[in-house]
């Protein structure tokens, strides 16, 4: 099992040199693309089933629904870390559940799109408009790990100023 604690968990890089050093090269046979596209998808998708099924709230892949993810994890973690459980187990799960969903999200609202590396929680979205990368498994990582001050709509919010920033 992944020791998350010990993982390099950043949000954002500019350029792509510091993430080519950090995480290695990215995937860039077209093909395998296209299957891992399909994969996050379905990963994605499940997550939007399994909250459908349960009501929670909805699922829209919008900033909006950023809001609910939030309120999921505080409920989902209240109640775990009530019971004293190891939460390992369940960020491995939860990481590439809401990470898929995540970047989907993003890549809807800012464009951009996935690379893949061969380690797939460091894969990335490439916003060549702003020549940057973001992580979206490391945040979910980090918001499940620390709570609320990691939060994804503060990092969905950052991310909007950069965009905001670049167009003037």
């Amino acid at each position: 099992m992944r020791d998350w604690q010990k993982e390099n968990l950043i949000d954002f890089v500019k350029g792509e040199e510091e993430s080519l050093e950090m995480f290695g090269d990215y995937i860039k046979d077209k093909s395998e693309i296209s299957s891992m596209v399909y994969d996050i998808e379905e990963i994605a998708e499940q997550v939007v089933k399994k909250v459908d099924e349960g009501l929670v709230a909805d699922f829209d892949y919008t900033d909006e629904s950023l809001e609910a993810i939030e309120k999921m994890v505080d409920d989902a973690f209240g109640s775990i870390e009530d019971a004293n459980s190891d939460l390992s187990e369940i960020v491995e799960d939860m990481v590439f559940d809401l990470g898929a969903y995540l970047g989907i999200t993003l890549i809807n609202s800012l464009g951009g799109a996935w690379r893949f590396r061969a380690d797939f929680i460091h894969s990335s979205i490439h916003f060549p408009s702003i020549d940057s990368e973001c992580f979206p498994f490391h945040r979910v990582a980090r918001r499940l790990l620390h709570g609320k001050s990691e939060s994804l709509i503060d990092f969905y919010d950052a991310l909007v100023g950069i965009f905001d920033v670049a167009e003037y």
